[in-house]
């Protein structure tokens, strides 16, 4: 197994309706290869309490928040 400080990063992001749990299968066969991060956008699964609204803006806002609290680029 590689050491997560040195494994290339894969992010996963899913589509409209649905969620991260979509990525299970791909997160078990990539984890011990890739630092896999899958999110769940704003009103979707473990989000789906986040207040409004839900757009593409908002997406890309929170998808560089993510990308900025992890270091990647």
């Amino acid at each position: 197994m590689i050491s997560d400080d040195i494994k290339p990063d894969l992010v996963l992001l899913h589509g409209f309706v649905q969620n991260k749990r979509l990525f299970d299968r791909q997160i078990a066969h990539f984890g011990d290869r890739y630092r896999v991060h899958a999110l769940d956008l704003r009103g979707h699964g473990g989000n789906q309490n986040e207040p409004g609204p839900y757009g593409n803006e908002e997406y890309t806002d929170d998808i560089q928040a993510y990308f900025d609290t992890q270091g990647l680029r």
